[in-house]
């Protein structure tokens, strides 16, 4: 089942799933067709078995202490950090893949489907950030972008 909305009881799955799912609609695999039977392009978790990469993994990093809005009020305004890591075997697939991962979640904020209407707002990329293991020619490259989102939860 899609999530469709944050809620207040389980924000921290929804937001993941519902990212997740975005990327999975939106983002184009480049390596599609060679990909086995039932293997994954964008994940909630870091893989456990040996992929195929490239890889989208999309996990919830922190979100902040809720601040109320108003004295009696019970709704809450949070902010929800969230890492979306790309992993490949090359810089320039990489380098395209995070382009379309920013690219689509900023598109994807005001439309009819997006992320405001599902209780997520003010897109921000935080912060983008290069790690690539020390094998050599044949390690894996990956980029971290922190993206944020704020949200109102309670009621």
């Amino acid at each position: 089942m899609a999530v469709t909305n944050v809620n207040t009881s389980t924000f921290v799955k929804d937001a993941t799933l519902f990212i997740r799912d975005i990327l999975k609609t939106n983002v184009t695999d480049p390596i599609l067709s060679k990909r086995a039977s039932g293997e994954k392009f964008v994940m909630t978790s870091y893989p456990k078995i040996n992929v195929t990469y490239p890889i989208i993994t999309i996990q919830m990093s922190d979100f902040s202490s809720p601040q109320r809005l108003g004295m009696q009020s019970t709704y809450h305004y949070f902010t929800l950090t969230m890492e979306a890591r790309i992993w490949a075997k090359d810089v320039s697939q990489r380098d395209d893949l995070s382009q379309d991962v920013e690219n689509e979640l900023r598109k994807i904020e005001f439309l009819a489907t997006g992320t405001v209407l599902a209780n997520l707002y003010a897109f921000s990329v935080v912060s983008a950030t290069n790690v690539d293991e020390d094998d050599g020619e044949a390690s894996t490259r990956s980029r971290v972008l922190t993206i944020e989102y704020k949200t109102v939860l309670g009621g």
